[in-house]
């Protein structure tokens, strides 16, 4: 499975990419009701290899291990997100300046899926885009009001 996303924002690619990076404030744009909660299990500043745990409630409630594989400070970030149900997927974020502000294209591609995921991959053909679609709708919101 992936999905593309594409959005502009009316903020510069720096505070949008700033904003991606800061794995603590993606709940603030998540899927509302999944209660997201990252918290990181390393130290220092967000760089390859740094690592995350990501706790939600989606058909349960779940665990999964975060590792950031790729990162190009201003412009670039890809992690790896590794699931306790064994599905692997790899979100990617690019960030570039544009006609007031920036523009963003985000990618999301499942790695490696279990049995009972590509029995119902059908299902999350419908449902996954319209979430990421509302992740990057919710973000906007987020980013481009005042008080942010």
């Amino acid at each position: 499975m992936k999905i593309v996303k594409e959005a502009d924002f009316k903020v510069s690619a720096q505070d949008l990419f700033d904003y991606v990076v800061d794995f603590r404030r993606h709940s603030e744009w998540t899927t509302p009701g999944h209660g997201v909660s990252i918290t990181p299990t390393s130290y220092g500043p967000p760089a390859v290899g740094s690592t995350f745990v990501s706790v939600a409630h989606q058909f349960g409630k779940q665990r999964d291990d975060i590792r950031i594989t790729e990162l190009v400070p201003g412009s670039r970030l890809v992690y790896k997100v590794e699931m306790k149900d064994g599905n692997t997927f790899r979100h990617a974020w690019d960030i570039a300046p544009a006609a007031g502000g920036s523009h963003l294209v985000k990618r999301f591609e499942s790695l490696r899926l279990n049995l009972i995921t590509k029995l119902t991959l059908p299902l999350g053909m419908i449902v996954a885009p319209k979430m990421a679609a509302g992740d990057l709708t919710r973000m906007k919101a987020r980013l481009e009001t005042a008080d942010s």
